[in-house]
């Protein structure tokens, strides 16, 4: 331990005259700065440019999956409870026909609603003409109806489908559309979404927010993306239509909680995610249950990643240049993105945006490898003199 200690001291003091004798020769020092900061500020529009063609989502979702494979359960029962429409339940209850029957449908949410939920997410297509007639009970409990909405690339905004419930005073309603990333998975959703309508809440939004107010408060309304924090395994029930009508009456287990009711019939409803392909209903709990936990990593400002990128970078360059190690470049293939997921980490609170900072980095290695040649070079042609 004692020898440990004492390399470090020893380190530490030949940093220190290192340092004094770069200090001592100021005019040589500010022009490799000026080299350097050129190098830097030509860096910084690439890394928008690549930024702007999504290269760097390609380097962020592994790290993104990776992440969502290993994070942990959630603990305890769980808040969430889903009900499924099954291809049996397709079949025996509705009689294999689209759209569902609405009085078939509203005594599947009559049953979920005498278990005493504190809000019921309904994640099925109620927009056809027959939806118009169905009854909404004063007696349940909040009811959030999911929409859908189909984005106009023309007009920059989406166009949501009509719905029924929108008249009941404890009804609510919120869209669905998430985005898709390049290669087809969810990862990403939104609170808000700019349609014809104005500014409507996402599904996932209404729900948590009418579930807990308090914390939905605290969450940004925007329509900026953020990032699913999937969790394999989540401790969440998952329970067949059918069966809540044979024995709802004795579910009291579910009260106060929010419970999605979704199809699982057809094939019709699947989504890939970092976990492997999972019903929309189920993408649905995950999301909602982000919003409760805060709500998902948001993207942050170019100019606060290139503000943590250059004071990086910078200190990169001084401790390169006082240091001077002799394996520049395969200290280089470790330190760099090493440097890049803690940048991302600070500045994201996750690792998956590493790609972000590599540019910036990159110049710095580079400025220092030019360095190194031209003293070396003109070493050379000292000794040949």
């Amino acid at each position: 331990m004692k020898t440990l200690i004492s390399k470090i001291g020893a380190a530490w003091t030949s940093f220190q005259r290192k340092a004094e004798v770069l200090w001592s020769d100021r005019e040589l020092l500010w022009k490799r700065f000026r080299d350097f900061a050129l190098l830097v500020g030509g860096a910084i529009p690439v890394t928008i440019l690549l930024g702007g063609v999504g290269l760097f989502k390609e380097l962020e979702t592994p790290v993104l999956d990776l992440q969502s494979k290993i994070r942990p359960a959630r603990s305890g029962e769980g808040q969430i409870v889903i009900i499924r429409i099954t291809n049996e339940d397709y079949k025996n209850i509705f009689h294999g026909k689209s759209p569902l029957d609405p009085a078939k449908l509203h005594s599947v949410i009559d049953a979920i609603a005498r278990c005493k939920p504190k809000v019921i997410g309904v994640d099925i297509d109620t927009s056809a003409a027959e939806f118009r007639e169905m009854a909404v009970s004063p007696e349940w409990p909040r009811v959030v109806w999911a929409r859908d909405a189909i984005y106009s690339n023309t007009k920059k905004r989406y166009y949501p489908l009509g719905l029924r419930g929108l008249d009941a005073p404890n009804s609510l309603s919120g869209v669905i559309a998430y985005p898709m990333d390049q290669d087809d998975v969810v990862r990403r959703y939104t609170r808000i979404y700019n349609t014809e309508l104005g500014l409507l809440p996402s599904f996932p939004y209404a729900v948590a927010k009418a579930f807990s107010p308090e914390n939905a408060g605290r969450l940004k309304e925007s329509g900026d993306e953020l990032l699913i924090n999937y969790a394999d395994r989540p401790a969440r029930f998952s329970i067949p239509s059918s069966q809540i009508l044979a024995i709802g009456d004795r579910l009291d287990w579910m009260a106060g909680k929010i419970v999605i009711l979704g199809g699982d019939y057809a094939v019709q409803d699947e989504h890939d995610t970092p976990l492997g392909w999972r019903l929309g209903v189920e993408v649905l709990a995950q999301t909602i249950e982000t919003e409760l936990e805060g709500g998902g990593l948001r993207v942050p400002s170019k100019i606060r990643v290139m503000f943590i990128a250059t004071l990086t970078s910078v200190a990169l360059w001084l401790f390169l240049l006082i240091w001077r190690p002799r394996r520049l470049a395969l200290l280089g293939f470790i330190v760099i993105p090493a440097l890049a997921f803690i940048c991302s980490y600070i500045a994201f609170r996750s690792p998956s945006q590493w790609g972000y900072f590599l540019p910036i980095l990159i110049a710095v290695l580079i400025h220092q490898v030019i360095e190194r040649f031209k003293e070396a070079g003109v070493t050379d042609h000292a000794d040949k003199s």
